[in-house]
């Protein structure tokens, strides 16, 4: 008997059991909260015939939980594909019910988390993703839609497994799904089906994976993004793959950065060569589909069904919660500059930096705020001249850095800049490539810059004020397309938006047909919809312009909430306006967020919501609220306010808090943490050596925010032989073992080798192994949890507050129908130290008698 053969001695046992108690003592501390739930069609339920759709409810854990990883429990020869959805209604769990071409949802929006068909191998999201579904998230409920191919063989275990954490993810999962009804006449080699939408929304998405299904005549199914560029329409393929292989998520590399207006259309490719008769869009085997699903990740989740036209709930996860209210951030976190003069308690020395009038704030693309303020310069009845256009003092510019860049949870200065370069700041936009556009009432100039400071572009006569094609006068604000197309809103002089080229080249202008504008105050895009949005704020209205040709196509009526300051796109394409209704008695003056009308034409407010404690308000600016430390209850959003007072200015912050929600609800759900001496998880930026970081490496990453890189992939086809990964690595399913044990970063390109031919031969040995692990951007990924949150959020031994979960082989499925596969060795509450004890007992009796031990009537297999 070698060494390696003999049981280990009684002293050795003894050692193993001393060791696994005092990890117990770190138990609380070190172990990551890990939940399987296996899905699986309810044994009871019978499936005959053909072609035939079964939904059930998954039986979750009543708790607020992310999904980060997807495992298929299914074969080809049996089901024909699995989809997963989310619903905002909830149900009994332990229930199926037919659902061909029924809505899973049973009403309500429904959103597709994952697909699986053709043997695809599992899934799992890139680090610092996941699906919110439960307390705290919109998603209340998952439901599970099953495709038999024939009638159910006896003993099927058809479904999938859901890897979740209960800890909480700095971004969340999204996804586009494109379906379309059509006819395949026969006989054609190619015949395209095309559908295609366009994203209207606020914040910048990042596709990372993308899956395509369609039936035997289908050859190839991409994606394009379509754009006008130099007045012409110039499609850019972004990815491309062949249904017929594996039918899984496959990797975009270098991630697809969607913004605002950008159209997407996917496009498949049919061969009816061999068909005699026409073959239509339908739900089996023998019809056809054209399918391609998207996903991707922003702060706030994003859904859209594309059916030729977007499909999305502006109600719903990542939307303005419906009937909610908007309160103060009282956090602690909070911490932005005060204003200039404020005094200072006790022995403390004034703060670095302080406000004078904050005239503009923006969203920045990196989480991040972006601010216009004036210093000790005040705009009141002295500074300008009696004709109301030049500046009294064409010498006295704000000595102070006018414009600041501050991180959008804990409002740290990240940097600043514009000393002596302006003489009345006024409004203040971040394009999406990161520029920095800045108004100037006192110069008549909008300008242009990098965000270093350095000038790019300047549009308008320095202190000349004008109303001609080369002139401004006092400018208000600044809208960009994602061609460069730049339009000011002109003025306080003018009663017009001006729109000028990318280069400053002038081309048109915008005016009431009847009537003049009284100040067009703010101004914001919806290229989805080619309109243009501008507040005239004496008239409290809002004007909504045609952009390509300079009509107007409806006005919405605000005057019961006050004059219009300024306007924002929200999620899902809302709009929003900053409303300031005067009064001769202060003590009836109301601040007021307006949400407009859904209607394309025109009307007036859909909600509104009263901002207190806000004095003389100017400008907003919408983001996600902070990165929660514990639970993992979705983001919701947040609101900031500049405030231009001739004293005590400052840059409010509020939240959205939802129907039926207390903010000491949101604290418990994970949505804010409530516990000060916390850090922030990285998504925020609320931990102090993750600001400082962001000082040195964050001009690069913000000017890299632009650059959108047009690729098509190739899907390789042949397995290398050279890998050598302790398994295969798939097309999109990357293994993670070795690039931990390396590096603390995500996976580079170069580790994406290894591809497939035969997936189908291979699929068993990959399915607890592969992994969507598309690299996240630099910039996304210094806010990601790190290396040891990985590896504990990826943990192949989970734990839960009740117990060891149980983790089954996919080849070897729980029996029960339906839930998590857990053994409650203990009841909830059950110390770590008695978890490590019953694995003590465990270890001493495998290794003393090498004896399989299973815990049958719990689905715990040892």
């Amino acid at each position: 008997m070698t060494a390696s053969d003999r049981p280990l001695s009684s002293k050795g046992k003894e050692l193993c059991i001393l060791a696994l108690l005092c990890l117990a003592l770190l138990g609380q501390a070190t172990c990551q909260e890990g939940i399987y739930v296996d899905a699986l069609v309810p044994a009871e339920h019978e499936v005959v015939g053909e072609d035939q759709y079964v939904c059930f409810r998954v039986d979750l854990p009543k708790q607020s939980l992310k999904i980060v990883g997807v495992d298929p429990l299914s074969t080809q020869d049996v089901v024909h594909h699995m989809l997963l959805f989310g619903c905002a209604n909830d149900g009994p769990a332990n229930e199926a019910w037919p659902c061909h071409m029924t809505s899973p949802c049973r009403g309500g929006f429904e959103r597709v988390l994952y697909g699986w068909g053709k043997n695809a191998p599992a899934m799992t999201l890139p680090t610092g993703v996941g699906y919110g579904v439960g307390p705290g998230s919109a998603m209340q409920s998952l439901v599970l839609q099953v495709h038999y191919l024939q009638e159910r063989p006896a003993g099927d275990q058809s479904g999938i497994r859901l890897r979740m954490t209960s800890k909480s993810t700095p971004f969340s999962a999204g996804m586009i799904n494109y379906a379309s009804y059509f006819t395949i006449p026969p006989g054609k080699p190619k015949h395209p089906i095309e559908n295609q939408c366009c994203y209207s929304g606020f914040e910048i998405l990042k596709g990372f994976a993308f899956r395509v299904h369609t039936h035997a005549l289908g050859r190839s199914v991409n994606l394009e993004r379509i754009e006008q560029q130099n007045g012409k329409q110039v499609s850019n393929e972004l990815c491309e793959r062949d249904p017929q292989l594996p039918q899984g998520f496959a990797p975009i590399k270098d991630n697809l950065l969607i913004r605002p207006g950008d159209t997407l259309k996917a496009t498949c490719m049919f061969d009816s060569s061999a068909v005699h008769s026409p073959v239509n869009a339908g739900a089996t085997h023998n019809d056809e589909m054209c399918n391609l699903y998207l996903m991707l990740y922003s702060q706030l989740p994003f859904f859209m069904a594309c059916y030729g036209s977007p499909q999305v709930d502006r109600h719903g996860m990542g939307g303005i919660p419906p009937a909610g209210r908007v309160e103060l951030d009282m956090h602690a976190s909070w911490q932005p500059p005060g204003p200039l003069g404020a005094p200072t308690l006790g022995p403390q020395p004034a703060a670095p930096f302080a406000f004078g009038q904050v005239s503009g704030v923006a969203k920045g693309h990196n989480s991040d705020i972006w601010v216009f303020q004036r210093g000790d310069v005040v705009w009141d009845a002295q500074s300008f001249r009696s004709d109301g256009q030049h500046i009294a003092d064409p010498t006295a510019f704000v000595q102070a850095p006018a414009v600041v860049h501050l991180d959008q949870d804990a409002g740290a200065v990240l940097s600043s800049w514009g000393e002596n370069l302006f003489l009345m700041p006024h409004g203040l936009t971040v394009d999406f490539e990161g520029n920095v556009w800045v108004t100037d009432v006192g110069l008549h100039q909008a300008i242009k810059f990098d965000q270093q400071g350095n000038q790019l572009l300047v549009i308008g006569k320095r202190l000349e004020p004008g109303s001609d094609s080369a002139h401004l006068c006092k400018p208000t604000h600044v809208a960009v397309a994602n061609d460069g197309t730049i339009f000011v809103a002109d003025g306080y002089c003018n009663s017009r938006v001006v729109r000028y080229s990318a280069t400053g080249s002038f081309e048109a202008e915008y005016r009431l047909p009847r009537g003049e504008m009284s100040i067009p105050h703010s101004v914001v895009l919806d290229e989805c919809s080619d309109a243009l949005y501008v507040a005239d704020r004496e008239h409290s209205e809002v004007h909504k312009f045609v952009i390509s040709d300079q009509t107007l196509q409806g006005t919405w009526n605000l005057k019961q909430s006050g004059q219009v300051y300024s306007i924002t796109v929200g999620p899902y394409g809302t709009i929003l306006a900053l409303c300031w209704a005067h009064r001769e008695d202060p003590r009836l003056e109301a601040v007021n967020l307006v949400l407009l009308t859904a209607d394309a034409t025109g009307g007036g407010p859909e909600e509104t919501w009263r901002l207190e404690g806000v004095g003389a308000p100017h400008d907003i600016a919408l983001a996600a609220s902070p990165m929660p430390v514990k639970g993992t209850g979705e983001r919701t959003l947040a609101l900031f306010v500049a405030e231009t007072k001739p004293a005590g200015s400052m840059l409010r912050k509020f939240l959205f808090v939802p129907q039926g929600t207390s903010m000491a609800d949101m604290v418990e759900a994970g949505v804010m943490e409530a516990d000060q001496s916390a850090e922030l998880i990285p998504g925020g930026h609320g931990v102090e050596a993750h600001l400082a970081h962001a000082h040195q490496v964050g001009n690069e990453a913000h000017n890299s925010i632009g650059n959108v890189v047009s690729h098509k992939l190739h899907m390789p086809t042949t397995l290398d032989p050279s890998s050598g990964d302790p398994a295969l690595t798939l097309p999109g399913h990357i293994l993670h073992q070795k690039h931990e044990a390396a590096s603390d970063t995500v996976a580079s390109d170069e580790d994406r080798t290894g591809s497939v031919d035969d997936l189908a031969v291979k699929h068993e040995q990959a399915v607890h192994t592969g992994l969507i692990q598309s690299d996240i951007p630099e910039s996304d990924a210094r806010e990601v949890v790190n290396k040891e949150e990985q590896r504990k959020l990826r943990s192949q031994v989970p734990i839960s507050s009740g117990g060891i979960v149980g983790y089954h082989a996919a080849t070897q499925p729980q029996s029960a129908g339906f839930g998590t596969a857990v053994s409650q060795l203990s009841s909830f509450g059950m110390p770590f130290a008695g978890l490590f004890a019953v694995a003590a007992v465990v270890l001493w009796k495998r290794l003393g008698d090498l004896q399989p031990l299973t815990a049958h009537g719990s689905h715990f297999a040892v």
